[in-house]
């Protein structure tokens, strides 16, 4: 399905008007995101629109080691979530790989989802829930990504709910961070819409 840019504009403003987006830094030492009831620190680097999202050496569901600079030539969205097989993050890459399932983007290889999960499970979690081959994961398992993308929750393996826009010189175009690790919403379209504006003539 090709989409116009002015749907996709008008998904851009409605979805982020959903999220914690600022030009100021959300992630990283000295923020906070609440789960449970509590207040959990963030840690790492303070990432906002503007920095250059930091090079790292990761892991794919290929077993393959990629450098987080050498994606794509194309713009990028990387979905970070906590844990995969929790209702939250299922839920938000189930409407990611729904929403790829229904899009044309004029690249491929340019949608990533990141968290602590390690490649085999990432691996058997595609396998099992039927994900969208252009929706690729990253493992952050034994990698300093929570740090340099200041998605670490201190004193925990685990890393905050976000979502960066990243340009093709590695520059972050976009910061959406939710503010309650269990909170998610069906952004999908939403998220992306920055992503296909720019992609679609």
């Amino acid at each position: 399905m090709k989409m116009t840019k002015t749907i996709v504009v008008s998904w851009l403003i409605f979805g982020l008007s959903l999220f914690a987006l600022s030009n100021e830094s959300l992630l990283g030492d000295g923020q906070r995101v609440h789960f449970d009831g509590c207040d959990l620190a963030l840690a790492g680097m303070n990432l906002s629109v503007g920095s250059q999202f930091p090079s790292v050496d990761m892991k794919n569901d290929c077993m393959r080691s990629v450098n987080t600079h050498q994606l794509s030539e194309c713009y990028k969205v990387i979905l970070v979530v906590p844990k995969l097989g929790t209702p939250s993050c299922d839920a938000q890459i189930k409407a990611l790989s729904d929403f790829l399932d229904k899009v044309e983007a004029d690249c491929n290889d340019s949608f990533y989802v990141v968290s602590h999960d390690t490649t085999e499970e990432q691996v058997r979690y595609r396998i099992n829930y039927s994900i969208n081959p252009n929706l690729g994961f990253l493992s952050a398992n034994d990698t300093d990504f929570g740090e340099k993308t200041g998605t670490q929750i201190k004193d925990f393996t685990l890393l905050t709910r976000a979502i960066f826009i990243v340009d093709p010189d590695n520059i972050i175009q976009q910061v959406i961070r939710l503010p309650n690790l269990s909170q998610w919403e069906n952004v999908g379209e939403e998220y992306l819409s920055f992503f296909i504006a720019q992609t679609l003539p």
